[in-house]
């Protein structure tokens, strides 16, 4: 009998060693005002999911003890997220995480970079789009636009789905594209030191490629390409 109450006494500690630990994490959301705006960016870390709506929104949802240190900030006709100078600078965020939500009615930039990760959660849409993923972050997208630009670099991939007129792409640094699900026209690509793309290109396509790169491609397109190296390939995909 002994032994059974110490163990039920070891149990309850446990137990409320646990939810303890969990009141102390709980999660907080905290709204922020933003308004006309055409760009947002995100750094160090952070997961941002942008949605396309009739009004203009932004969330943070992080743990109570990190939430007050995320910004959500506007300079010019740009939304930043990050966190405050302070824990930027000196690193703080890493091994802490925090999401924000924005919803727009229009952008024409996009971009997240220092292990963030950038997603949306409907199509894109607008007439020209200027999207870049650096230093380790991740894109994962769905756009319907007639100009397409995009820049990766530093280790950072993207993954595009969708339709585009025009498409122009430069990755370098051992930077990844994955745009087979975006059905573009035409399309420039463009890539260097290790970097990696898939694209969809349905009437013509050129390139340039060098260092180690590559571009692999499906569709019809007419392909014209300006490299002869024999460490990069450009092939078709069948």
């Amino acid at each position: 009998m002994k032994s059974l109450s110490l163990i039920k006494s070891a149990l309850l500690c446990l137990i409320t060693v646990a939810v303890s630990g969990l009141s102390l994490k709980a999660q907080e959301t905290k709204n922020v005002s933003v308004s006309n705006f055409s760009e947002v960016s995100v750094a160090a870390g952070i997961e941002l999911h942008i949605t396309q709506g009739a009004a203009e929104s932004a969330k943070i949802v992080a743990n109570d003890d990190v939430i007050n240190e995320v910004v959500v900030e506007k300079s010019g006709n740009r939304v930043k997220v990050g966190w405050k100078e302070n824990w930027g600078m000196s690193k703080m965020w890493k091994n802490k995480s925090a999401k924000v939500y924005i919803t727009y009615k229009k952008l024409n930039s996009i971009s997240a970079s220092s292990g963030s990760s950038l997603r949306t959660e409907n199509t894109l849409k607008t007439d020209r789009l200027n999207a870049s993923v650096s230093s380790g972050a991740s894109m994962d997208a769905k756009i319907s636009c007639s100009d397409l630009q995009l820049q990766t670099s530093s280790g950072a991939s993207a993954s595009l789905a969708g339709s585009a007129t025009n498409m122009q792409i430069e990755s370098s640094s051992g930077s990844s594209v994955d745009a087979l699900g975006l059905s573009t026209e035409y399309a420039r690509a463009n890539t260097s030191s290790g970097a990696d793309i898939k694209i969809n290109v349905i009437k013509g396509l050129e390139t340039h490629t060098s260092s180690g790169s590559n571009i692999r491609y499906k569709g019809a397109a007419a392909l014209k390409n300006n490299s002869n190296e024999r460490s990069s390939s450009v092939s078709r995909i069948n």
